[in-house]
């Protein structure tokens, strides 16, 4: 099977989920206003459990990563109140952490990281142990 072929198929899969979720996203909006702390607090607990489970032989990374996640939501204005929750003073961070830079930064850190374990891993005296410095 070409890519072509896995596009089309990924396209229409993808159309026909959207036109799923929009014909019932009145009926989820009526149940999402009658959801209170209880109940939130209950799904942030299921996608807690649900990223441990996903993350495999390593729990304590995965609950890390969740817990780094429920950190960089948290920055901005609180949608209630209109507080600013961890801004620290920059009226840039009200709006929340951009999107694109933390994807950005999330695929720097990670080949920065790769290039630190190649450089540690290399024989000495080879190009590759010499290119990184710590």
């Amino acid at each position: 099977m070409n890519a072509a072929k896995i596009a089309a198929i990924v396209l229409i899969v993808a159309g026909v989920l959207g036109l799923a979720y929009g014909s019932f996203s009145y009926t989820k909006q009526t149940h999402d206003i009658k959801m209170g702390p209880i109940e939130i607090c209950a799904v942030l607990l299921f996608s807690l459990t649900f990223i441990a489970a996903l993350s495999g032989p390593s729990l304590i990374k995965g609950l890390i990563a969740g817990l780094l996640g429920l950190f960089c939501a948290n920055v901005g204005l609180d949608a209630e109140t209109a507080v600013p929750r961890l801004t620290f003073g920059f009226v840039d961070l009200q709006d929340g952490i951009p999107l694109l830079a933390v994807g950005v930064g999330v695929l720097a850190l990670s080949e920065m990281m790769l290039q630190i374990e190649a450089s540690l891993t290399a024989p000495a005296g080879t190009a590759e142990a010499d290119a990184v410095r710590i």
